[in-house]
């Protein structure tokens, strides 16, 4: 919420900059902590859901973006309507939250071992799995203008890996308990780049 107040005032660079760290911050931490709330059976098709939640965030927020600034409101409005959001969400969080805060005394013995080499490996499949979907947010249409087209037809275009993403999490908890998804990701994702690749004629 701070940061989209810094984004959404005209108080210059630096805290613009500011703003999009703490906005990043603020949202990594709430996919960190997601996972957490979701567990127990079916916890695999819960979390796949919530993706499925961002995700059309995802594709919903530059539309409504480039539509406020089509009716004249601007980008800052929603910025600011966004920070009113979080507030709406901590002031929920806070009376959803149990009375009693003390901490539970745990038994160091009855703690569960964490094997860091699953923890390493885990961790360096999602960066793995994350790195390709940022890769192609963030250059996605500077690629796609390489191909010819013109920065209107590549920004759509672009849009719609944020489309195919959210459609595949949104179909993704009839799927992800019947099919090695991590496998038929994988190899979709490769047979995609692959194709994109050919059609560009150049490497990425």
């Amino acid at each position: 919420g701070v940061g989209s107040v810094l984004l959404g005032l005209p108080l210059g660079a630096m805290p613009a900059y500011v703003g999009a760290i703490l906005m990043g911050l603020g949202a990594a931490g709430l996919a960190l902590v997601t996972p957490k709330f979701l567990h127990g059976p079916g916890a695999e098709a819960k979390l796949t859901r919530a993706n499925a939640a961002a995700s059309l965030s995802g594709v919903a927020a530059p539309l409504l973006l480039g539509m406020a600034t089509l009716t004249g409101l601007g980008g800052r409005l929603p910025l600011l309507l966004m920070a009113a959001c979080m507030g709406l969400l901590l002031f929920a969080a806070l009376r959803s939250a149990p009375e009693s805060r003390s901490p539970r005394t745990v038994d160091a013995g009855d703690a569960p071992r964490v094997d860091r080499g699953t923890t390493l490996r885990n961790w360096l499949a999602l960066v793995c799995s994350v790195s390709a979907e940022f890769c192609f947010i963030v250059w996605g249409v500077v690629r796609l203008t390489g191909t010819g087209l013109d920065a209107g037809s590549a920004a759509v275009i672009a849009s719609s890996f944020q489309v195919g993403m959210a459609l595949g999490r949104v179909v993704g908890p009839a799927f992800i308990a019947r099919f090695p998804m991590v496998a038929v990701g994988t190899g979709v994702g490769a047979v995609s780049y692959t194709h994109l690749d050919v059609y560009k004629r150049q490497r990425w």
